[in-house]
C-alpha cells in the first residue's frame, strides 16, 4: 500500500497560520506581527514572551461570564471549530505519526483522539501507513525511526525479564538475511555483500548488486536486511565494539535496475544492530 500523505502544513494553514494572545489573534507577516479581527483559537493558545523571544503553548480558561452556568457552549467534541471535526480527522490523517505527540499537547480533545488509537484505526481504513524501523543496540533498549520524516524517537525500556541474547554468539550459523517486497524475495549475502533475488519461474536466486559499502557485520550478526513498504532497509553498524555509527540505507525495488542505496541516517553507537523489526501503522 502506497504511502499517501500530505505534509503538516496541512496542520499549518489551518492553526498555526493564527497566532492568539487570548484576547486578539496575531498574524505573521514576515518578520512582522500584526493584530486582526479573527476569533480566539479553539481550546488553546500560544502566547509570545518578548524577554525570551520565544512563543508558548496553554489551554485557553473557560470563561464562565460567557456561558450558561459556567459551561462552555461549543462542541466537546470539537477539534478545529472552524472546520468541523470530520474535517479536522480529515487532517490529521494526513499528518505523520511522529506529530502525533506534539497534536496531543494542543487540548484535552486532541489528546483524548490521539490516546484513544482511533486516529490510527481510521488512518488504516483510509490507506495511510507509515513503515517504521525499530532496532536495538544495546540489551532491552529499543529505538523507532521514521524513515519518511527521519526521525528517531527512544522506546521504553523492555523489562529484565525479557532477552534475546543468551543463546546468540557472532561467532555461530550466519543469520538468514531476507525479506519480502512486492512479493518479491530478496537476501544479502553478508559474505560477498551481494543482493540476491529469487526467480519464482526458473526456481533459482539471481545476484542483482551490492549491499552498501559500511554495511559492516560480524559473520551477518550485526546487520539487519528488512522490507519497509515498498522499500529494503539495510542498518549496519561498526563491526568492532568501541565506537562507531549505525547506517540506515534503502532502495526501492520498483525503481528497476541494480540497487541504488540512499544513506537516510546515521546513529553514533558502540554495537552493531542485536534485533530488528518494522512494523506499518
Amino acid at each position: 500500500m502506497s504511502e499517501n500523505r500530505s505534509p503538516d502544513s496541512c496542520l499549518s494553514s489551518q492553526v498555526f497560520s493564527k497566532l492568539t494572545n487570548g484576547k486578539r489573534a496575531l498574524e505573521v507577516f514576515g518578520d512582522e506581527i500584526r493584530p486582526t479581527k479573527s476569533l480566539k483559537l479553539m481550546g488553546f493558545c500560544i502566547t509570545y514572551d518578548s524577554d525570551s523571544s520565544d512563543y508558548s503553548l496553554s489551554e485557553e480558561e473557560s470563561d464562565s461570564s460567557n456561558n450558561n452556568n459556567g459551561v462552555d457552549s461549543s462542541d466537546s467534541h470539537s477539534l478545529f471549530n472552524e472546520i468541523g471535526r470530520d474535517s479536522s480527522i480529515d487532517c490529521l490523517l494526513r499528518c505523520s505519526r511522529s506529530a502525533y505527540g506534539s497534536i496531543a499537547s494542543l487540548n484535552r480533545n486532541f489528546r483524548s483522539l490521539v490516546k484513544s488509537g482511533d486516529i490510527y484505526k481510521l488512518r488504516k481504513q483510509n490507506g495511510f501507513v507509515e513503515h517504521w524501523v525499530y532496532f536495538s543496540c544495546q540489551l532491552l533498549e529499543w529505538v523507532a525511526f521514521d524513515p519518511v520524516e527521519k526521525k528517531w524517537m527512544k522506546l521504553p525500556t523492555m523489562p529484565s525479564s525479557v532477552t534475546f541474547m543468551s543463546g546468540m554468539s557472532p561467532a555461530a550459523e550466519a543469520p538468514p538475511l531476507v525479506a519480502v517486497v512486492d512479493n518479491q524475495l530478496y537476501a544479502a549475502d553478508h559474505a560477498d555483500m551481494e543482493v540476491r533475488k529469487y526467480d519464482k519461474e526458473k526456481r533459482k536466486w539471481l545476484t542483482i548488486g551490492t549491499l552498501p559499502e559500511r554495511a559492516g557485520s560480524v559473520n551477518g550478526w550485526g546487520l539487519a536486511f528488512r522490507a519497509c513498504g515498498e522499500r529494503l532497509i539495510v542498518i549496519g553498524g561498526p563491526k568492532n565494539s568501541g565506537g562507531g555509527f549505525i547506517e540506515l540505507n534503502s532502495w526501492v525495488p520498483s525503481q528497476g535496475g541494480p540497487p541504488e542505496w540512499t544513506l537516510l541516517d546515521r546513529k553514533h553507537s558502540s554495537n552493531f544492530v542485536y534485533n530488528c523489526a518494522v512494523m506499518g501503522c
